[in-house]
């Protein structure tokens, strides 16, 4: 994973990366992933995630160098220079997609079956038997086949989900589904067929495999702004454009090509600072557009984030997730319950019978409770998060000149992977030297010592 951060304030914008890549359980540094366009100096561009252009498995580094050779003018807006670099890409020959955007596919449609049904645990069972003396099976007879048929009812329960989903389809959404197959059919069969040889799997459910595969695909073929099931290239584009006094930055996902309609790119967010409309404009964050903020100044994480946003917002994203979204609306709903419960039976008149309705009242809107109560936290979290520590951040980046938006960076960017290595207790798959530069639109984009 990469450890990586955007800093943008009216004047400058700061890239921080780290320079390791990890490639099987070899990790790798000196990696370039901020790279300046010789043909346009004021705009930069950093890549995470998948180091080199999936659909035909070739470095961004000299996908970069390629399309910045092509460039005869200087670009007037940084959107002009984005639409020109998908297009280069997409319609580059020597860039078109080969065996190897099925492969990833392939890779992707495994790796999502395999965390839904867990079939490693069959291995892993196996393995563990190897090790005791004596003969498990005959000693515990139908122990194998046991494990066989759990396997095969994580199958059954996932297979039976998709044909439901399949039998709700609108017709428009049916014919897409056919329109997708057509494109990815082999693909996805020789995703079925490895995933069944790698995991023992019969011919019966291997058919099963294939059609939730294929369902899956053909069901959520985008890359989204944040959670995606297959691997992407997360691209920024910053900098200025000809025509522009203040910087903008634009986010790419670019992954394998599912649908030749729409290609390897998609659009996330675009950042541009935002000039304050009066005096009570304090420069927060706004989305005035669906993908498009602005704010006085912005701090962007990327790739490996949850260090810098425990860092930037106060609250660990994990803690978030596994205690403030879950168990703490659930846990309270719980103790209030065994709390008033008691109380409310001690008030005089309140009866057996009048109790018993109130507890299904209030055991039947449990759902209902919690849901009001994660609300309430996640708003306070967010206010917290956005509106005061956050913006204590994004006030003093806005602040700052270019060396100093650069040495922040790199400052918050050494801690995450710091953090990141020493609490993961893992290969340092963050790490190397921590690259840094800052683009200006009067020096344009200068690499810092």
């Amino acid at each position: 994973m990469t450890s990586q951060l955007a800093l943008m304030n009216s004047m400058a914008v700061a890239l921080a990366s780290d320079s390791a890549v990890t490639i099987g359980s070899k990790t790798f540094d000196g990696v370039k992933k901020i790279f300046r366009l010789d043909s346009n100096p004021k705009i930069g561009i950093m890549i995470s995630n998948v180091a080199n252009y999936i659909p035909c498995n070739v470095s961004w580094e000299r996908v970069i160098g390629l399309f910045d050779l092509s460039i005869k003018k200087e670009f007037s807006t940084v959107e002009e220079c984005v639409q020109k670099f998908k297009k280069f890409v997409s319609d580059e020959k020597v860039l078109s997609p080969n065996s190897e955007n099925s492969i990833s596919l392939q890779f992707d449609l495994i790796n999502f079956v395999e965390r839904m049904i867990r079939p490693e645990q069959k291995r892993q069972f196996q393995e563990a038997i190897k090790q005791m003396p004596g003969d498990i099976f005959t000693e515990f007879e139908g122990l194998e086949s046991h494990v066989g048929k759990s396997i095969d009812a994580k199958i059954e329960a996932l297979h039976k989900v998709i044909s439901g989903l399949k039998e709700d389809l609108s017709a428009d959404d049916e014919f897409e589904h056919k329109r997708l197959m057509k494109i990815n059919s082999e693909t996805v069969r020789d995703a079925s067929e490895i995933f069944c040889e790698k995991h023992d799997i019969t011919k019966s459910q291997g058919k099963k495999i294939f059609s939730i595969m294929a369902y899956h695909l053909c069901a959520q073929p985008s890359l989204e702004k944040r959670y995606n099931w297959r691997d992407f290239t997360n691209v920024v584009i910053a900098g200025f454009g000809s025509n522009q006094i203040t910087p903008e930055l634009h986010e790419l996902k670019v992954g394998a090509v599912i649908d030749d309609r729409v290609g390897a790119f998609y659009n996330a967010d675009v950042h541009s600072i935002r000039i304050p409309s009066s005096i009570k404009d304090t420069g927060d964050l706004e989305n005035f557009r669906e993908g498009n903020w602005s704010a006085s100044a912005f701090i962007i994480p990327y790739a490996q984030v949850d260090e810098i946003q425990n860092i930037l917002n106060g609250v660990h994203p994990e803690f978030q997730r596994n205690f403030l979204e879950t168990q703490i609306p659930t846990n309270l709903v719980e103790t209030v319950t065994q709390t008033i419960v008691p109380r409310i039976a001690e008030i005089s008149g309140v009866g057996p019978s009048t109790l018993a309705k109130i507890v299904e009242s209030i055991t039947g809107n449990n759902e209902a409770l919690e849901d009001a109560i994660r609300d309430e936290i996640n708003e306070g979290r967010r206010y917290w998060a956005a509106r005061t520590r956050r913006q204590n951040f994004r006030n003093s980046t806005r602040n700052m000149d270019p060396i100093q938006l650069s040495k922040f960076a790199k400052k918050i960017v050494n801690i995450e992977a710091e953090v990141a290595y020493y609490s993961n207790q893992r290969n340092r798959s963050v790490g190397g030297e921590i690259v840094v530069a800052y683009i200006t639109m009067e020096d344009g984009l200068i690499f810092v010592e």
